[in-house]
Formats: C-alpha cells, structure tokens, sequence
C-alpha cells in the first residue's frame, strides 16, 4: 500500500524528472513486480488489486514524459497478469473476481493510457466486465 501511494503521489504531482526521483519510482515498480512474481500463488489476497491498479496507472502517467520508466512499467503489468492468471492456474474461471469495477476500469485504461495490449490480462478483464454485466442485467427487474 505504502508503495502505490508513494509513485501515485509522484503522478499526481508530476515529480519525476530529476535522476533520484526517477531511481525511486523504478526502484518501487520493480520492488511491487517482484512481490508479485515471488508471492504466494495461494494467497493472491495479500495484494490488493487497488495498489496495482494506482501502480500501473501512476506509471503510466510518468511514463508519457519519462520514457525510461517503460520498461519497468511494462514488468509489472506482467507480474500482474502472472500473480493473477497464472497463480489461478486454469482452476479459476474468473481470476480477478475479487477486483471491485473501479479497480478493473482503471487498470485497464491505465494500459490503455500507456499503450501497453497485454491481450491476455486485457481479455480477462473484458470477460470478468461482461460477466458482471450480465448478471446486473439478469437481476434486474424488467419493466
């Protein structure tokens, strides 16, 4: 949580344009993806899909003036899709079930924004906003 909040306050205030600034946010991106390509594939719950969803946005950001952050930026949407694809190893139908749609939108128009297509992550996330949208539809009372 630390983490995110400390690139999202960078993002937001557009701090990240003198070399020790610069070290930090990427120190920060690799530290969260290693988290999550070293973490528990069976406690995915230890990461909270709001802190990515801020990291991956907050980069994003710095990334369209700072092009030296790419990288580490397109290496944590990888560990994002591999701590929530692939730790659910076939077993989950639906992997980020446990994203609130907030989280889901702002993941993927902080790809969007940084012009990162992850097909896989990206198709998960249009099947689990269908999913729902079906069920809010289903539920629904018709008139």
């Amino acid at each position: 949580n630390e983490l995110a909040n400390i690139v999202w306050a960078c993002a937001s205030h557009g701090q990240c344009q003198t070399p020790m600034s610069d070290k930090l946010v990427m120190s920060i991106a690799q530290e969260a993806a290693h988290r999550l390509n070293e973490g528990d594939e069976d406690d995915i719950s230890t990461v909270l899909p709001r802190d990515i969803s801020q990291m991956v946005w907050a980069l994003g950001t710095l990334q369209t003036d700072n092009f030296k952050l790419g990288d580490d930026l397109v290496r944590l949407v990888d560990a994002t899709a591999g701590h929530w694809l692939l730790s659910s190893g076939g077993s989950h139908r639906r992997p980020l079930v446990n994203w609130s749609c907030a989280d889901l939108v702002q993941l993927a128009l902080s790809m969007a924004h940084a012009r990162i297509d992850h097909l896989p992550l990206l198709n998960v996330i249009f099947e689990e906003s269908l999913d729902r949208l079906k069920k809010t539809e289903q539920s629904s009372p018709t008139a």
